[in-house]
C-alpha cells in the first residue's frame, strides 16, 4: 500500500487491527537507509486491545527516521502515559504537523471508516489536496448472484466496445480490463473512488452498498449491471 521508494513524507493512520496493512510496510524498510520522515499514529482503546505492540516499538527504535504515537481512546487503570501510550483520546488529522502539510506529506490509513472520514475531512481542511489521501478499506466483498440467465449488454462509449456481460465475469472493473479495455483503478493502491466512471445510461448495482459521491457515476471495482447499460469507459 505505501510505496517503498516514498519521496514525499509518509504519514500513517492506524486503527486497531487495521495496522496489519502496514506491518509488513515497516518490516521491509531498511533501517540504516535514506529516505522520507514516516509518522504512525496508532489508535487503540488501551493495551490490552494494542495490537503487534512489541513490534511496532522494536521497528520504532529500530528505525531512525519512523516516530510513532499510539494513541489511547479509553486507557486502562495500569495504562501508563510515556510509556504504553502518548496520549489519551482520538487520532485525527490535527496531529500532523503543518510542516508535513507544506512538504506535501502522503497519507494512509485503515481503520473504522468513521474515523477515516472524519481525518480525511480534517486533512483537506487543512489545505491537503484529496489525490495525497490514501485509503484501505476492511470489507468483505458480497458474493455475485451465480444465475447463468443474468446476461446484460454493456457499451464502453470511449473504447467503442459492446460485450455481454455475464455472472461470471464480476464487477465492471474486471470485466473491462478482461476485455483489455483500459479502466481507472487507483482503488486498488488505496485511493478510493478513484475508478469512478461515468454511467451515461442504464443502472448498476452496488455489492458493498456504498456509492460514489458523483451523481451520475459508478465504482466499477464493486458494482455490476442492473440491466443493459452505458458507460464512459
Amino acid at each position: 500500500m505505501v510505496p517503498l521508494n516514498a519521496v514525499q513524507p509518509v504519514v500513517i493512520f492506524a486503527g486497531g487491527i487495521g495496522i496489519t496493512p502496514f506491518i509488513s510496510y515497516l518490516e521491509s524498510i531498511n533501517p540504516q537507509a535514506e529516505g522520507p520522515e514516516i509518522w504512525l499514529f496508532y489508535a487503540n482503546q488501551n493495551s490490552r486491545l494494542h495490537a503487534f505492540k512489541k513490534r511496532i516499538a522494536e521497528l520504532n527504535a529500530s528505525i531512525d527516521r519512523l516516530k510513532v504515537i499510539n494513541i489511547y481512546n479509553q486507557p486502562l487503570d495500569c495504562d501508563i502515559p510515556g510509556l504504553d501510550y502518548d496520549r489519551a483520546g482520538y487520532v485525527g488529522a490535527g496531529d500532523v504537523e503543518a510542516y508535513l502539510i507544506e512538504n506535501n506529506a502522503r497519507y494512509y490509513m485503515c481503520g473504522p471508516q468513521p474515523m477515516m472520514d472524519a481525518i480525511s475531512r480534517g486533512l483537506q481542511e487543512r489545505g491537503v489536496p484529496a489525490f495525497a489521501i490514501f485509503y484501505e478499506i476492511f470489507r468483505s466483498p458480497t458474493k455475485i448472484n451465480n444465475d447463468p440467465s443474468l446476461r446484460h449488454k454493456v457499451i464502453f462509449a470511449k473504447s467503442g466496445r459492446e460485450e455481454i456481460w455475464t455472472t461470471d465475469k464480476g464487477t465492471l472493473l474486471n470485466f473491462g480490463e478482461k476485455l483489455g479495455i483500459k479502466m481507472p483503478s487507483g482503488c486498488r493502491v488505496g485511493q478510493c473512488e478513484s475508478c469512478s466512471t461515468k454511467v451515461i445510461a442504464g443502472n448498476v448495482q452496488h455489492l458493498n452498498g456504498v456509492e460514489p459521491s458523483d451523481e451520475g457515476a459508478c465504482l466499477t471495482c464493486q458494482c455490476i449491471p442492473a440491466g443493459d447499460i452505458t458507460i464512459d469507459a
